[in-house]
């Protein structure tokens, strides 16, 4: 239990780190809800969607950046297919190998 403590105390980049060095790999599913609510200036992964896998994998993608928020009572739809896009981006961007999976809605509101 004390290493969970501490790995989740570490920053993203010791994280990421920590994924690409001792994993070289990882796999995840990521589950797509039909709606969300957003009470915050940007929507992540973990807004729209639900990630399944181990401790790390979650860390790394929960705060995935996707897109700004809109407006108050204003609605927005994101496509699965752009949430995916942006997982890969970042896991490109951090030389992170990836194996993902996207299920889940078509979209999200």
């Amino acid at each position: 239990m004390k290493c969970l403590e501490l790995l989740q105390r570490l920053s993203l980049k010791l994280l990421l780190f920590f994924v690409f060095f001792f994993t070289n790999s990882f796999g995840a599913t990521i589950f797509v809800k039909p709606e969300a609510n957003i009470e915050s200036e940007r929507i992540t992964l973990k807004d729209v969607a639900v990630i399944k896998g181990t401790q790390v994998e979650k860390l790394v993608l929960s705060d995935i950046n996707i897109l700004p928020a809109p407006s108050p009572c204003k609605e927005r739809v994101l496509p699965a297919s752009l949430l995916k896009e942006k997982v890969l981006e970042f896991l490109k961007d951090n030389k992170i190998s990836l194996n993902i999976l996207v299920k889940g809605s078509p979209f999200v509101k």
